[in-house]
């Protein structure tokens, strides 16, 4: 027999524990879904948005719109410029033309302008009122005289080119130094004692009995005009077939 224990314990008694399997731990109930899943599933959207912002570029801010010009209302088109002419041509030829004391100037082919060595008129005795052709006022201070005849007393026919020749000379009323040359008639341009508008006639004028010349003959010509001026000291323009000996 065993022997109780003379001595009370004291407080609480102790029971004594079965010797066997040790006691399990308590351990809290288990849940529908673990607390790092929760914890993730809040994350996941804020993971989210900031992949978001780092994926996306930056967008640029757009220009403003262009504004379209407004329209003009709708008139008569600009008017082309015209092509210049041979007197446009000449014209501009002549007024920058360097003249030198004495020299003498003329056009032996249009537009040709040449300065030869002078030694005189051929017939220098040569006046208007011998030339046996018919006179015009061309411009109030230009006169011509065109449709000639043979200086020998006959008639020139209407094919004939030598009718067809201009001579030039100031009005009476212009007290101006004599048109013995194309020298002459360039200075009086340059100097602004002709116009532009006289120069537009005179060649207006060479280009018409050109023309007429052409309708009398018969056959094609290539019809020229040329100022030689060697043979009297009038300023005139001859018309000629092309390649003729002026």
């Amino acid at each position: 027999m065993v022997a109780r224990s003379l001595v009370k314990p004291m407080g609480r008694s102790v029971v004594p524990m079965p010797i066997g399997k040790p006691m399990a731990k308590k351990t809290k109930p288990a849940t529908d879904k673990p607390a790092v899943a929760k914890k993730a599933k809040k994350a996941e959207p804020a993971l989210a948005k900031m992949k978001a912002n780092k994926a996306e570029p930056a967008v640029a801010a757009k220009p403003p719109a262009a504004v379209a010009p407004k329209a003009k209302p709708a008139g008569k088109p600009a008017a082309a410029k015209p092509k210049p002419t041979m007197s446009d041509y000449l014209y501009h030829r002549f007024m920058n033309l360097r003249l030198a004391e004495g020299q003498f100037v003329n056009m032996p082919t249009l537009g040709s302008i040449r300065t030869v060595k002078f030694q005189g008129f051929k017939k220098p005795d040569e006046t208007w009122e011998m030339i046996r052709c018919k006179q015009a006022q061309l411009t109030p201070k230009l006169q011509v005289k065109t449709e000639c005849n043979s200086p020998q007393g006959g008639e020139f026919t209407v094919d004939n080119p030598r009718r067809y020749k201009v001579f030039v000379r100031w009005s009476p009323a212009e007290k101006q130094p004599p048109l013995r040359s194309l020298r002459d008639y360039i200075k009086a341009l340059q100097s602004g004692a002709l116009m532009k508008e006289d120069h537009d006639a005179l060649l207006a004028f060479i280009d018409h009995q050109r023309m007429e010349l052409k309708k009398a003959l018969t056959e094609e010509y290539n019809l020229v005009w040329s100022n030689d001026n060697l043979d009297v000291g009038i300023l005139h323009f001859k018309i000629a077939f092309a390649g003729d000996d002026f």
